[in-house]
């Protein structure tokens, strides 16, 4: 193992043992926090510590700004406005806690003068400042109350409202318990039992009651839940982060920085315990330690994420000092107090900011970029608890902890839409798009029932002041006498019952349009299968051709079935791949694919004959399927017969196929195995057409390197023709000219008929024509073709030739035959035709000597009217419907009868008589013929 993996997984380790530490800690705290006995309320010790408390109204002007002086008596405008159970804080703007301190600020002002009492309204939890005249302000209008606490905040419903407890009472005893301040009445609260009620003794407009709570067995304020989940879900952010990645410095920074301060919010409002023990003791220290350290943790995690900056971590000092500071909170805080460790955190904010002013300009352009969202949402945060710890500040409510736990969520989210979004840290996060549609489709539902609930409640309180209908005979009358016709109530309940209705179906039609619109969004449109079926039909009838069938059907798949990608196979025999075609996979990543697979996935699809999972594929094919992202494979057969298959990668919406997917794939692969089967016929039928266009050109070439014109020479009349029996042939001839009165017949035939003889006749050909240039005899001429054509031909190819070298003036012919048919000699003095049949080897049989030495060279001499015919067996051979060949002997009969015409028409005459014998039979072999007859000088 590298040091690297053994360095992470040591970090991680690590990681894991503290955030696992921290995250019992933090449970065991919300554990006990909700199942510990509750009262349902908030209480604290009153501010400012005020014991003069007022039992009697007082005439009183309120100042609305400011604090005035003393008047002149007379003064109008007094009403009674320092009411009973308001507690005294300032006279003429100094405190006051005794009633002697009050008497002697009141003395301080001449009779008949007023003077300003600020005051503090409990069940209002506001200070409120009157001027009062001096008159009017009785010694018996105040006592003095010690060892009180305040109600702030009583949950709607909850036990103490229930008992009859509102705000502002103030409590003085619990279970006839007296207490100094609210941490030990709240410690007497908890050692209460569930479900039992406590005895609160509370003063309310001067008058003391007792009232009778039964503890609740199970609580926990709504705000101050939203705020410990928002923490328990930034807690396990950064816990994943930083156990993703530990050996990153930046994810391991950021990860630990939201750890703890996760774990901070998680036990900022829920730490209370019935008795102090080690445990709590432990837990308090540490949620100190969390909250010194997470911050300048935060601040250095900005420098090194989303983009490190270069400029700041070289100045290795920056770190340190605001952990130093925090090391220095942590000591004020245990010297001071919670203050001590305020003033800490806030020096610890001030460093990094004056550190962030003082090194901006280094922060490059992408750096800005990338954490445009992370500042967005910080700065908000910031705003936002600014507000909301005012608002804790003057008017003691809880809600401001529900906006900043519900503010810091975004922040969290931040981070992992930066990390998603870009690709940090070497992470990609991606929430599925199926949980994204669920998630969606939950809150749009939610939010509308929310609304129609909101709506409801909003008109069942709503007072219409409805009329009275009266009906009389004919016709309706609203009257406002309520005692006739129908009572208003029930048309108020009439009208709430439309209404109600109205609204139901209104927000319905709203619910679909919104869902439809969310559908779409998420690929989840509904769509009609035999629509579908039908259109696809449509797509495949209008192609023929393979490849354009096959990216055709895979982008037609891909777009009816909303999937990423799809793609179809074509296998010619059922074994191999003759086509494959893609849609939504780029063309290299497709080719890559296909060559691993395509050899291996008709066997594979041997025995599945509807749709099978890439899963199940044997382990190379399911690795490759599983690599390329492609789930699902259906096979197209025809009889059993496999034609190609059809593959589909993940949905669009990322949800799983159902049935309907199933049924529609069976429809389409049977419609896929017809467009495929017409694919092959027409391919076939495209591979015939464009061979036989290639024969008809080779037919054309092979015509065109036979003689096009016949040599004219003194004393001799020469014809030939050549017939192919396909479009192709191995026959050929050739006039080869020395001199004005000299020329080198050429006959041959190779063995074979179609392609390979037309080559081989190509290839000799070319040989003979190369060879004549150096003036040859014709025997001399075939034995250097010989050697040359015996190291090229295949065994099994072999050439049969006759060369007739004529000299014009002397009425000779110099005749060689290579294994081929004789020379037929017609006479023109006797009327009789004579074979003439030199001893000699086909072409391409033996390259040793004795080629040479059977090779024997003939002189032929002819007069005028003398015919020389040559010929390949082709003539000869001619069948009839009868399979009986046209002969030797027919053939010299009718060259006999022939002879007295020109070359042209006795080959003329000779072909139309091999015709009129084979009548309808086909043509068997090449027919091939030369006719020369000598003429006069």
């Amino acid at each position: 193992m590298r040091f690297g993996s053994v360095r992470a997984s040591v970090l991680r380790l690590c990681l894991g043992l503290l955030t696992l530490l921290l995250a019992v800690m933090a449970g065991v705290t919300f554990v006990n926090y909700a199942s510990s006995p509750t009262d349902e309320n908030v209480f604290a010790r009153t501010r400012a510590k005020m014991n003069l408390y007022v039992v009697r109204d007082i005439r009183a002007v309120q100042l609305t700004t400011g604090t005035r002086e003393p008047v002149a008596p007379g003064e109008p405008g007094l009403v009674p406005s320092v009411c009973t159970g308001d507690l005294i804080n300032l006279a003429r703007g100094k405190p006051v806690y005794t009633p002697a301190e009050l008497a002697q600020a009141v003395e301080s002002v001449p009779r008949d003068s007023s003077l300003t009492l600020t005051i503090y309204r409990p069940e209002r939890g506001i200070f409120l400042t009157y001027l009062v005249r001096r008159n009017d302000i009785p010694d018996s209008a105040f006592v003095v109350i010690k060892d009180f606490i305040e109600v702030t905040a009583v949950t709607p419903g909850g036990a103490s409202d229930r008992a009859g407890m509102i705000v502002g009472d103030l409590i003085f005893r619990i279970n006839d318990q007296s207490f100094k301040d609210e941490q030990e009445a709240d410690l007497i609260l908890r050692r209460g039992q569930a479900g039992k009620a406590l005895t609160y003794e509370v003063l309310r407009k001067n008058q003391y009651l007792t009232l009778h709570v039964t503890l609740a067995k199970f609580g926990f304020p709504l705000a101050l839940l939203v705020f410990c989940l928002s923490g328990m879900f930034m807690f396990s952010t950064g816990a994943f982060i930083a156990l993703k990645r530990p050996q990153i410095r930046a994810a391991r920074t950021l990860g630990l920085s939201l750890i703890l301060l996760g774990y901070f919010l998680i036990n900022l409002q829920i730490r209370r315990d019935p008795d102090p023990n080690f445990f709590s003791q432990a837990r308090n220290v540490s949620v100190i330690v969390a909250f010194m350290f997470g911050t300048p943790m935060a601040f250095w995690a900005a420098v090194l994420f989303p983009l490190e900056r270069k400029d700041l971590t070289a100045r290795r000092w920056i770190p340190w000092v605001g952990y130093a500071i925090a090391v220095l909170g942590l000591i004020a805080a245990w010297i001071f107090g919670q203050f001590g460790g305020l003033a800490g955190q806030g020096a610890v904010i001030v460093y990094y900011i004056a550190v962030r002013i003082r090194f901006r300009k280094g922060a490059t352009l992408e750096h800005k970029r990338l954490s445009r969202v992370i500042k967005i949402c910080g700065i908000s945060v910031g705003v936002v608890s600014a507000v909301s710890l005012a608002g804790i500040t003057f008017w003691q409510t809880l809600t401001p902890f529900w906006i900043i736990g519900v503010a810091l969520i975004p922040l969290t989210l931040s981070y992992l839409y930066t990390i998603g979004r870009y690709h940090l840290l070497d992470m990609h996060l991606r929430v599925k798009r199926n949980i994204q549609y669920s998630i969606v489709s939950i809150v749009w539902g939610v939010a509308l029932a929310y609304a129609l609930v909101g709506l409801f409640m909003s008109l069942s309180e709503t007072d219409w002041h409805m009329p009275a209908i009266v009906f009389r005979g004919a016709s309706v009358e609203v009257v406002d006498d309520q005692r006739a016709g129908i009572p208003p109530e029930w048309t108020n309940r009439f009208l709430l019952m439309s209404l109600g209705v109205g609204v139901w179906y209104g927000l319905w039609k709203v619910r679909k349009v919104g869902q439809a619109w969310i559908d779409k969004k998420y690929y989840r449109t509904e769509y009609d299968y035999r629509r579908a079926v039908s259109e696809l039909g449509e797509v495949l009838a209008r192609t023929l051709s393979m490849a354009d069938l096959g990216t055709g059907l895979a982008r037609r798949l891909a777009g009816l079935m909303q999937v990423k990608r799809a793609g179809v196979f074509f296998f010619r025999e059922g074994t191999v791949s003759a086509c494959h075609e893609a849609s939504g996979i780029d063309r290299g990543e497709w080719v890559a694919f296909c060559t691993p697979v395509e050899h291996g996935l008709p066997a594979a699809l041997a025995g599945v004959h509807e749709h099978v999972r890439s899963e199940y594929l044997p382990v190379p094919l399911a690795d490759a399927f599983r690599a390329h992202e492609f789930h699902l494979l259906v096979p197209v057969r025809s009889k059993d017969r496999l034609l190609g298959a059809m593959v589909l990668g993940e949905k669009l919406s990322e949800a799983t196929y159902r049935e309907e997917d199933y049924a529609f794939l069976a429809a389409a692969s049977q419609q896929a195995a017809v467009a495929m089967e017409n694919a092959f016929l027409y391919e076939e039928l495209a591979e015939k057409e464009r061979m036989k266009h290639e024969l008809d050109i080779a037919r054309r070439i092979q015509l065109a390197s036979l003689p096009q014109h016949t040599p004219a020479l003194k004393g001799l009349d020469v014809a030939g023709v050549s017939v192919p029996a396909m479009e192709v042939g191995g026959d050929f001839f050739d006039y080869l000219n020395g001199a004005a009165d000299r020329m080198t017949i050429v006959v041959g035939d190779v063995s074979g008929k179609g392609t390979s003889a037309a080559l081989y006749m190509a290839k000799i050909q070319g040989i003979l024509r190369s060879l004549h240039g150096f003036g040859l005899s014709p025997g001399d001429l075939f034995i250097r073709a010989n050697r040359l054509l015996c190291g090229d031909m295949e065994k099994n190819s072999f050439v049969t030739a006759v060369g007739a070298a004529f000299d014009a003036q002397a009425r000779t012919v110099v005749l060689a035959r290579a294994g081929h048919l004789p020379l037929y000699h017609y006479h023109a003095a006797g009327g009789t035709v004579e074979k003439v049949t030199p001893r000699g080897l086909g072409l391409g049989l033996n390259n040793a000597g004795l080629f040479t030495s059977e090779l024997e060279e003939k002189i032929v001499h002819y007069t005028t009217g003398d015919v020389l015919l040559f010929v390949t067996d082709g003539v000869t051979e001619a069948q009839n419907e009868s399979n009986e060949l046209y002969g030797e002997e027919r053939l010299m009969i009718a060259l006999a009868a022939a002879a007295h015409s020109g070359a042209a028409a006795i080959r003329d005459a000779l072909m139309n008589a091999i015709d009129t014998f084979a009548s309808n039979a086909a043509q068997h072999d090449d027919e091939t013929m030369v006719v020369v007859k000598g003429t006069t000088l």
